[in-house]
């Protein structure tokens, strides 16, 4: 997500000057017990609260409102957005982050209207010793969008989808020498949707083992076993027929290995790059069963003024008993594609130009779930 990736980094700016702020006062300390000079009345330093709050306004064009593979509508739109981030910080207590994001999108024309989403998050942790760390992360999702769901659902075409999705998320971090990090997460989601999808629950672990290292840069690989439960949806026969009195379950692993390297001290260049697969497996015929392989690449460049970003995505999915159609028994493969360029240009006092061009591709050997879409946008945040 990038509005949480673009907070977090917000927040770490304002701790690192907090670190810095107490290691002053610290070293005055010393200084002084050092030269045998009288004690200095240094105030205790509190704990520090911040608070960003961003305003986004946009507009632009999308040309496939509906993701159709045929006669897609076009809309131009506008759309709207806020951000608020609220951290407390501590060296050597408790810290706490609150995040909510929202936008709204209404297109000026076509059959969409409006799109929709929310969220919120927070997030505790706490040191445990020198090593360990504790945390406990929530978050709660609203969403009400057009979204293609033909990879995990028996849909092959885009859909209107609104729900909600929450749940807890437990955590244990240990930091170990040479500047290595093991983490461990217990995410649960519930998931409550509008039909045609199902509600669901969603179990799982997630470990990372990482390493941080020059300048801010960080190479981590990742497993996540994941347990998904349907409350109404039947399993599927090898031919897509449904199987009375059965409900559905799935079964994921997906492994991960992220590499984020900044490339000068100034941090103004830095490269992300994401490889990974998963395996999913249903409990009855197979007929979700498949095999997703991705990669990404993003380039950033970010001056005091100027902040560009260049991102490409690929995935594959491969399918085992899943087949075209009834006719054309060729077992289903789909492959998708994805760009993003994104330009923020700094006015001063928290404002920005912003301008952005996406563009995502589907092809598939089922012609009815393939598609592609173009949107250009452009706006002003404004950020106090």
């Amino acid at each position: 997500m990038t509005w949480l990736r673009r907070a977090r980094r917000r927040a770490a700016n304002r701790k690192r000057l907090f670190v810095a702020a107490l290691a002053g006062v610290a070293g005055t300390a010393a200084a002084a017990q050092t030269n045998d000079l009288p004690p200095l009345d240094i105030p205790r330093v509190p704990v520090l609260w911040e608070s960003v709050f961003t305003v986004r306004a946009e507009a632009g064009f999308k040309d496939n409102v509906t993701l159709a593979y045929q006669d897609a509508p076009s809309s131009a739109f506008v759309s709207g957005g806020v951000e608020a981030l609220v951290t407390r910080l501590s060296l050597d207590g408790p810290q706490t982050t609150f995040f909510l994001d929202g936008d709204h999108r209404e297109y000026l024309q076509g059959p969409v209207g409006r799109e929709e989403s929310a969220s919120a998050q927070a997030q505790w942790k706490t040191p445990v010793g020198r090593r360990w760390e504790i945390s406990l992360a929530g978050q709660v999702q609203y969403f009400d969008r057009v979204m293609d769901l033909s990879f995990t659902e028996s849909i092959r075409t885009a859909v209107r989808v609104r729900g909600a999705s929450f749940g807890p998320r437990p955590g244990l971090r240990l930091n170990v020498p040479g500047n290595c990090w093991v983490t461990l997460e217990v995410p649960v989601t519930r998931r409550e949707v509008d039909e045609p999808v199902a509600d669901q629950w969603e179990t799982g672990v997630r470990l990372k083992l990482g390493r941080d290292y020059g300048h801010k840069s960080e190479i981590n690989v990742s497993y996540e076993p994941r347990y998904l439960a349907y409350d109404a949806a039947n399993q599927l026969a090898a031919d897509g027929t449904a199987l009375p009195n059965t409900h559905r379950a799935l079964t994921q692993h997906e492994t991960r290995l992220t590499w984020r390297h900044h490339w000068d001290a100034a941090r103004r260049w830095r490269t992300s790059i994401r490889l990974g697969g998963r395996v999913n497996d249903d409990n009855g015929s197979g007929y979700f069963d498949y095999t997703k392989l991705f990669a990404g690449l993003e380039l950033r460049y970010r001056t005091k003024r100027w902040e560009i970003t260049a991102e490409v995505t690929l995935s594959r999915y491969l399918y085992s008993v899943q087949t075209v159609s009834a006719t054309d028994l060729r077992h289903r493969d789909s492959m998708v594609a994805g760009g993003r360029l994104r330009c923020e240009r700094s006015l001063g006092k928290g404002f920005k130009l912003v301008a952005e061009y996406e563009h995502e591709q589907v092809r598939s050997n089922d012609p009815f779930e393939t598609y592609a879409v173009n949107t250009v946008s452009s706006g002003v945040n404004w950020e106090f």
